[in-house]
């Protein structure tokens, strides 16, 4: 009762996408909501797939392959092959999973099961209830969870994985520079202030 909305799914290393000389591996999160609303990654593009017919490819994936949003792409991995539609264009967090920002396909659990049908739950996204305890809904959830030899991770996805701490990071370098600069520059200035006034104290003094 402490979220209002719950995703459930699974990683998979990789589904191959595209045809021809112009095929891909892309990691594949497979995603589907099981109360409320979808708790899915940002969509730059269109929206998260709700049929095991349709695909979310990364920009850097569809501009790999030549595709766009709304074409239909030949999908495989696990022996088979489905054509599916492209109907968004998402940005992963990688968890540690993945090759960067750009990469990767979403489908919707069950179509990730067609090509993957011993996948197993391995993944639930949540988003608290509004006034909930989320300290008490953590400790809650974390005690089932260690059963499971799982664990609660609290935050925005969007700010979740390795990649998006390098780039937070890499924000923060200009404001770093800017500050060491700053500090130089009024070290250098104190030492200036000092020697001077050690040179010149007996005018000073006479002054």
């Amino acid at each position: 009762p402490g979220f209002t909305d719950i995703t459930i799914g699974n990683f998979q290393e990789s589904v191959y996408v595209g045809a021809g000389d112009a095929v891909v591996s892309a990691n594949a999160w497979g995603l589907s909501p099981t109360k409320g609303t979808p708790v899915v990654p940002t969509m730059l593009a269109g929206r998260w797939p709700t049929s095991e017919d349709e695909i979310a490819l990364g920009a850097t994936t569809l501009d790999r392959i030549g595709a766009k949003v709304g074409d239909r792409i030949p999908v495989s991995a696990g022996g088979k092959t489905y054509d599916l539609t492209i109907v968004g264009e998402p940005v992963f967090p990688d968890f540690g999973f993945g090759p960067g920002f750009g990469q990767g396909a979403g489908l919707t659990f069950e179509g990730l099961k067609r090509f993957y049908p011993d996948a197993s739950v391995g993944l639930a996204l949540g988003r608290f209830a509004s006034g909930a305890d989320q300290e008490a809904v953590s400790q809650e959830i974390n005690k089932q969870l260690r059963g499971l030899q799982a664990a609660f991770q609290p935050g925005a996805l969007a700010d979740l994985g390795d990649s998006t701490k390098e780039a937070q990071r890499s924000e923060n370098v200009p404001l770093v520079l800017a500050s060491l600069f700053t500090l130089s520059a009024l070290a250098t200035l104190i030492h200036v202030l000092i020697t001077s006034v050690r040179r010149r104290r007996k005018d000073l003094a006479i002054l």
